[in-house]
């Protein structure tokens, strides 16, 4: 056990092999962290493991199984996968159909467009042209999303940062 990882802090999602050496079947047990840091152990239940690396839950497994089920446990624990983190958040609000936080995907550019469609589409009045994009360090800039997606000029898209504020306003005049 002493050979275990000890430098990967395991978070929601990640997935671990997990196999005790005494349980003379040399098969894996596949075990996820689930979305509130803990990992579902057999014979044990829910063990704290957010934050914590393989080496450092496999001694508080391997005490746990001690307690009850094992004279001695000698307890494996590999990282399988790590979980894909995400970028950090936005906040769409105004004239749109789901106003509220989002995540931005790890794997791809997301843009204030990619946000609007995710946040079901512009509302009935809103003003496409004056999409007002605000940075955490305070930059404001206006989009006009009627020229990104009727006219294709997609280079006007900006792509979105953690904490960015996407706000659609009200056209004045309904038409």
């Amino acid at each position: 056990m002493a050979v275990l990882d000890d430098k990967k802090k395991l978070g929601p999602n990640d997935s671990v092999s997990f196999r005790v050496v005494e349980d003379r079947d040399n098969e894996s047990q596949r075990l996820r962290v689930n979305d509130n840091g803990e990992l579902e152990v057999p014979y044990v239940g829910l063990v704290p493991a957010r934050g914590k690396s393989c080496k450092e839950l496999a001694y508080s497994i391997k005490s746990l199984l001690e307690k009850e089920y094992y004279y001695h446990a000698t307890v494996i624990l590999a990282v399988d996968r790590v979980s894909e983190k995400s970028k950090g958040r936005v906040y769409v609000y105004g004239s749109v159909k789901g106003q509220g936080p989002q995540e931005i995907p790890p794997d791809e550019s997301y843009t204030v467009s990619k946000a609007i469609i995710k946040a079901g589409g512009f509302g009935d009045f809103a003003n496409k042209r004056k999409v007002k994009l605000t940075r955490k360090n305070g930059q404001e800039s206006t989009v006009d999303l009627k020229r990104v997606i009727e006219e294709g000029h997609t280079e006007e898209d900006l792509e979105l940062q953690p904490d960015d504020q996407i706000y659609v306003p009200q056209r004045l005049i309904n038409m």
